[in-house]
């Protein structure tokens, strides 16, 4: 629900998928942003988190610089 005092949505949220972004309505940016910025504030010493980057494949596929 949007509040006349605060922005909709309230999270900028950039999605890259096998390289290529793709577009977001505007719950996908406060599900994401708000889930993933949530859990990262909740870190010890990141409770001021402003941006987040975040990288995410299966475990089963390899890094593109050949790391773990």
């Amino acid at each position: 629900m949007s509040r006349p005092d605060r922005p909709w949505p309230r999270y900028h949220v950039v999605l890259t998928v096998d390289g290529e972004e793709r577009p977001l309505r505007n719950f996908i940016h406060e599900a994401f942003g708000g889930a993933v910025l949530g859990l990262v504030r909740a870190l010890k010493d990141c409770e001021d988190a402003e941006e987040v980057e975040l990288h995410i494949r299966p475990a089963d596929v390899k890094a593109p610089d050949g790391g773990a």
